[in-house]
């Protein structure tokens, strides 16, 4: 997914604090920091979070979801 909008200033900030035991970020956070696209949490009875298929992957382990989703030969277009 291209996002024009995505804010790489803060995306690099983020970056550099990620590491530190004494960093948190929601999603929400990241997605109001970032403009991050295919990203969505929602509160609520019917909430959770959600995200774009080529973003989600089908496997559960975080590692593997990155490697597909970077990978362009297998994102549906």
């Amino acid at each position: 997914m291209h996002n024009p909008a995505f804010n790489y200033g803060e995306f690099s900030t983020i970056k550099s604090q990620a590491g530190l035991n004494s960093y948190k970020i929601s999603i929400k956070e990241w997605v109001a920091k970032t403009n991050a696209i295919g990203l969505v949490a929602k509160a609520g009875r019917y909430g959770g979070t959600y995200a774009h298929k080529d973003i989600s992957g089908s496997n559960p382990n975080w590692s593997w979801r990155t490697i597909i989703a970077f990978r362009p030969n297998n994102l549906n277009r």
